[in-house]
């Protein structure tokens, strides 16, 4: 029994040395490796009442920045756009003379590379003439006018009726009240000072028109509807002041205004090309010497598929001749083309081609149909020649103005003037 005894207790000493302070009641990670440790976040004290937190500390503060030496080279302050004031009040001060009423000598800076006397044109709400100085004069604070060509007074539309502006007293006259009709355009007939073309409408004129041609008095003191159906195009006055080419639903008329009868122009019986019919005229313009019409007419030819073609037609009243210059398809747009311009010895005439290409634009060919060009410009803006004839002014499209631009016969070469402009609303004679 001794020997079981003495192994027994021998086993309960080497258990008691086991379950020691190095064994179950130490730290029980002592024994395990660094990477395998469990680490525990100390947790911090709660603060006490003394103790305040700072939950956003302070931004790093930024270094003091270097001071410019008095010799850098700073950048130019920049110089204000200079503002376009036709008319300013009697209490502006901005250094430019101007009149307070519209008849006066108000200026401005003339363009760069100059403009033509006699030149009327809109800009910033105001309408202007280039004076035989060259430099622009204020003519009204308005736009829309249709300048007299002596420049004293100015035709204008406001709601139905048709005004006379004048622009030495800024004084306007409805000229139309009495008339209970709606007007539409009015033009000054340059051989007949005092007279007016118009087109009024009946109320049965619906449709794609401008209305009755219609002959007044600048004066209101006479009125009168000639046209027996409402026209497509604006009327044209003979440089003699006896006759009225326009048209009638497209078909091309002249008035006799001495005899007071109307008679068909019929471009059959000119000598047209082979194979070519005349559909419609409208947009007529007189040769210089009244010898000449131009239209912008529609056209079919013979073994053309694209059907009816615009072409400017010359006809030479005296010959009985016919020029067909230019057939096109045209784009699409709404109401017929501007009239064509003539030079003034006869010799040239601008016209507009209104096609989807590189042809769009104002074109200029010899009036005996020799030689023609493409100018450019815009097609739905009148085009104004210099007296001598030796140039053309075209208003040419930038955005939501336009610039214009003289081109010199016989080569056509452009030089823009640098005019910013919306209209040119006609010529004054200097």
């Amino acid at each position: 029994m001794k020997p079981r005894l003495t192994l027994l207790l021998l086993l309960l000493l080497l258990l008691a040395v086991a379950c020691g302070p190095s064994g179950g009641s130490g730290d029980p990670t002592a024994e395990l490796a660094p990477d395998e440790a469990t680490a525990t976040a100390p947790v911090a004290a709660p603060p006490t009442a003394d103790e305040t937190i700072e939950a956003y500390p302070a931004p790093t503060q930024l270094p003091t920045p270097t001071a410019f030496p008095d010799d850098y080279p700073m950048p130019p302050t920049p110089t204000p756009a200079p503002t376009f004031d036709p008319y300013p009040g009697p209490d502006d001060d901005d250094g430019t003379v101007v009149p307070e009423s519209p008849g006066g000598e108000a200026t401005a800076a003339a363009p760069t590379g100059g403009l033509p006397p006699g030149l009327v044109y809109e800009a910033d709400d105001a309408t202007w003439l280039v004076r035989a100085d060259g430099a622009p004069t204020g003519l009204a604070p308005r736009t829309g006018l249709e300048v007299s060509p002596d420049g004293s007074r100015a035709a204008y539309l406001e709601g139905d009726d048709i005004f006379i502006l004048n622009l030495e007293t800024d004084e306007a006259t409805n000229i139309t009240g009495d008339s209970d009709r709606p007007h539409t355009v009015v033009t000054w007939w340059p051989a007949r000072p005092d007279t007016l073309l118009a087109l009024s409408r009946d109320p049965g004129d619906i449709g794609p028109n401008l209305g009755r041609l219609t002959l007044l008095a600048a004066d209101g003191a006479t009125y009168e509807v000639l046209g027996e159906t409402a026209s497509n195009a604006m009327p044209a006055g003979s440089h003699d002041g006896t006759r009225i080419a326009y048209d009638e639903g497209g078909q091309p008329f002249i008035y006799d205004v001495d005899a007071g009868a109307r008679e068909p122009f019929d471009p059959a019986a000119f000598t047209l090309p082979e194979g070519v019919t005349v559909t419609r005229a409208a947009s007529p313009a007189w040769s210089p010497d009244d010898s000449a019409i131009a239209w912008m007419m529609g056209i079919e030819r013979e073994g053309e598929p694209e059907g009816e073609e615009i072409a400017l037609g010359i006809f030479d009243l005296q010959a009985g001749t016919a020029q067909i210059i230019h057939p096109y398809v045209t784009l699409g747009r709404g109401g017929w083309l501007i009239a064509p311009t003539w030079s003034p010895d006869g010799a040239w005439v601008v016209f507009p081609v209104e096609t989807g290409d590189a042809d769009r634009g104002m074109w200029v060919t010899a009036a005996d149909g020799s030689s023609e060009q493409l100018l450019g410009g815009d097609t739905f803006s009148p085009v104004f020649w210099l007296p001598d004839s030796s140039a053309v002014l075209v208003s040419i499209p930038q955005q939501a103005t336009m610039d214009l631009a003289q081109y010199t016969a016989p080569a056509w070469e452009e030089t823009l003037l640098g005019l910013t402009h919306t209209r040119l609303p006609g010529w004054v004679e200097q």
